[in-house]
């Protein structure tokens, strides 16, 4: 599957903070959309595992940071991405990344129930954290911004997330929707410390 470009990315956590919603009133939303998603967490939150579980998109994606900055954004990429059924030599790959053990099967592929209830149980080192996401969309400076409703592992959080492949659009998101005293925050960090 082909993998999208490299993209910078800044997130907050709206516990409270209605301000940013307010700022982005002006703005038209340009689409929603909810489904369920599975995280595989490593120790590291540099890393992390996506599983859609839709059943017309079985899908893995694996993302990474490649760099951060003075501002403490990160620049995010897809190393891997495929629809199960994957084969044997894609969940090696898979375990080099998160340097976990890999398991020999005699399966030549893997399918997306073998890799559920087989793969995942077996890997002490990933975490699993079911999410329920509903997303809405907006387009501020050329950058993508996403707000998004989750229920993790029955947590509710609410996501401010502005993504572009140029870092400079990002801090002009930033900027436009008065964001700046804002307190960024890992989501990968948030899932991990208070679920």
């Amino acid at each position: 599957m082909q993998h999208k470009r490299p993209e910078w990315e800044w997130c907050t956590i709206l516990d409270t903070d209605k301000q940013a919603l307010v700022n982005l009133m002006p703005y038209k939303e340009l689409k929603t959309k909810s489904f369920n998603i599975c995280y595989l967490l490593s120790e590291s939150d540099s890393e992390y595992v996506q599983i859609s579980d839709k059943i017309t998109d079985q899908t893995i994606e694996i993302r990474v940071i490649l760099r951060s900055n003075k501002y403490g954004l990160h620049q995010w990429a897809t190393i891997y991405k495929a629809r199960f059924p994957i084969y044997i030599q894609e969940l090696l790959l898979i375990c080099k990344c998160f340097r976990i053990p890999f398991q020999a099967s005699s399966d030549e592929i893997i399918t997306y129930e073998d890799f559920i209830q087989n793969v995942i149980p077996g890997q002490s080192k990933l975490k699993r954290y079911d999410i329920y996401k509903k997303e809405s969309y907006y387009s501020v400076e050329d950058a993508a911004v996403e707000i998004a409703n989750l229920v993790i592992n029955d947590i509710w959080l609410r996501t401010l997330i502005i993504r572009h492949q140029e870092l400079d659009s990002v801090l002009n998101a930033i900027h436009k929707l008065n964001l700046l005293g804002a307190e960024q925050k890992s989501l990968l960090n948030e899932i991990k410390t208070k679920i």
